[in-house]
């Protein structure tokens, strides 16, 4: 599969900083499922995060399940500068990606997450072979399945 970069309007910063408008960033189509598929989240862009060590989404996709948030494995996590991390709960979902690449997950659910989802590095990356390609414009991302892992 082969996918064009969105486009995102870039904040003031970007803008003085770069001189551009927009920032460019990888995203994949996904529906999170249940083991049979048949109950599933609307279709949405989860980004594709090398620095994420985990999969993450939103906690509003558990309702969708009648999963509670605070009945999944509790932690926190930070980004890379020193500010309080943000509570997660670690629920084992599937993610559907494309038409037909279902993959379980063990993936963090928060209250306080700014995105829809952030594929990561366990449980995405080791799924696909992943290739970042910023020679064009727009930028594009290449996926191909890899032999996944069981969820934890």
């Amino acid at each position: 599969m082969r996918l064009n970069y969105r486009a995102y309007p870039a904040d003031e910063a970007s803008k003085t900083a770069f001189h551009e408008d927009v920032v460019w960033w990888p995203v994949v189509p996904v529906r999170l499922v249940d083991q049979r598929v048949q109950v599933k989240t609307k279709s949405f862009h989860a980004i594709v995060d090398s620095g994420s060590s985990v999969c993450l989404f939103h906690a509003d996709f558990l309702k969708i399940f009648n999963m509670k948030l605070t009945d999944g494995i509790k932690g926190s996590l930070g980004g890379i500068g020193k500010a309080m991390g943000i509570p997660v709960y670690y629920h084992d979902i599937h993610i559907l990606v494309g038409v037909d690449w279902k993959i379980g997950v063990r993936a963090g659910f928060s209250e306080d997450l700014s995105v829809a989802g952030i594929l990561g590095r366990t449980g995405f990356f080791d799924a696909f072979h992943l290739t970042f390609d910023h020679s064009g414009h727009p930028p594009v991302l290449e996926m191909k399945r890899t032999e996944h892992k069981v969820v934890h």
